[in-house]
């Protein structure tokens, strides 16, 4: 193999050598290869066995689902708790006296019951308002593209032949 390569490189110009990139063998080159074949093993072997991956990755996301959701909640929260706590306890935390330091200790758990409200409130205007609106328009639709079905449905039978 060694033979082959000192042989291309020697009848090649630099810029061919540049265009096929002949490898070289060295550890490093070695080392990506076996990675390489064995990810291919791997993945080859996850293939013809899928069941039992899918199986195992289901379990797996029953054990992470709760860190996803907590995380995706904690996001969601944030951003109204520190508009809430910017600019309502903004100015009462800078204070140095007794005030200042209550309302530093209680800024950031009363921003939190405020913005879970929020949401909450949000959620349930999305679900009571929208809902049934976006589900009205759906209704809709589905009655006049019906009705515009059973018209070129006509046409075609008279226009097209059998």
């Amino acid at each position: 193999m060694d033979f082959v390569v000192r042989y291309a490189e020697q009848k090649c110009t630099e810029k061919e050598r540049k265009r096929l990139k002949i490898v070289e063998l060295n550890k490093e080159n070695m080392k990506k290869i076996r990675w390489l074949i064995a990810f291919s093993v791997l993945l080859y072997l996850g293939v013809q066995n899928l069941d039992v991956v899918l199986k195992y990755v289901k379990i797996v996301w029953g054990l992470l689902l709760p860190f996803v959701l907590g995380g995706a909640m904690a996001f969601v929260l944030n951003v109204p708790m520190a508009f809430i706590e910017r600019h309502v306890f903004g100015k009462a935390k800078e204070k140095e006296d007794r005030r200042g330091r209550a309302a530093a200790k209680f800024a950031r758990p009363v921003s939190l019951i405020f913005s879970i409200v929020l949401v909450v409130l949000a959620i349930l205007v999305v679900v009571l308002i929208v809902a049934p609106e976006l589900g009205r328009t759906l209704v809709n639709v589905v009655k006049k593209g019906g009705r515009r079905y059973s018209v070129s449905s006509e046409m075609a039978d008279r226009y097209l032949p059998e």
